[in-house]
């Protein structure tokens, strides 16, 4: 699976690696929730002749079943929270054959230590390991809140390799709603309830996952409720 800009790219570079037509059997899947991106997509690859599929779905809900166990890797460019991370990143290992050391490439924005510390628990509960991190390795324009760069990283399947995120997702997912929203989690071990948001003990998910469970320490959590700010 591809991101937009990266599916025509790869697939270009198909066509000039294997002009008689040896990549005829590759088969790109494009999946995002903007229709204007997958049309643009689909007649880019209609006038290249280019071997992409295009698939209208919200990954805040669970790949199609004909997706799952089908792809050999996947690149994804999640919201930046750590929520956006382990939903998309969940998806995508949903869609993957169950074989070990395939290949994940997560482009994700800069962060503070302690963010990335709890990012690479994030990684280890879903039983994938970074094999590489390129700083500064994407660029975009118009994106100064993140000076224009993200980086890429480097994923690889393992035989404990699962989901994080199965069912439905209700939780926030973009910085703007982390930031404009109350949410009552619940720990999953001795099952006491926890705010978080601008006025609770944490302000975000991934402070409540590096502190823990006020009263056990356990460092995972389902969503109970979650209230808009006005």
């Amino acid at each position: 699976m591809m991101i937009w800009s990266v599916s025509l790219s790869i697939s270009l570079l198909l066509q000039v690696l294997f002009p008689n037509g040896g990549h005829s059997k590759t088969i790109v899947q494009v999946i995002d929730m903007d229709e204007r991106f997958l049309q643009y997509i689909h007649d880019v690859a209609q006038l290249r002749q280019l071997p992409i599929q295009c698939i209208h779905h919200d990954l805040r809900e669970p790949l199609p079943a004909h997706l799952h166990g089908k792809f050999d890797c996947f690149f994804t460019d999640p919201p930046y929270t750590l929520q956006g991370m382990s939903l998309f990143v969940s998806r995508g290992i949903s869609a993957l054959r169950k074989r070990k050391g395939l290949p994940i490439f997560l482009s994700f924005a800069h962060k503070s230590p302690d963010f990335m510390f709890t990012m690479q628990r994030e990684f280890i509960r879903m039983g994938i390991t970074t094999s590489a991190t390129l700083p500064r390795f994407n660029e975009y324009e118009g994106a100064e809140i993140i000076a224009n760069r993200s980086q890429m990283i480097i994923l690889k399947t393992t035989e404990r390799t699962m989901p994080e995120c199965t069912g439905s997702f209700m939780d926030a997912l973009y910085t703007g709603e982390v930031r404009q929203t109350i949410r009552k989690y619940q720990c999953k071990r001795c099952g006491t309830k926890i705010t978080v948001g601008i006025q609770g003990k944490m302000a975000t998910i991934e402070q409540l996952k590096q502190r823990g469970c006020l009263s056990c320490g356990n460092d995972t959590f389902h969503l109970i409720s979650k209230t808009k700010v006005k």
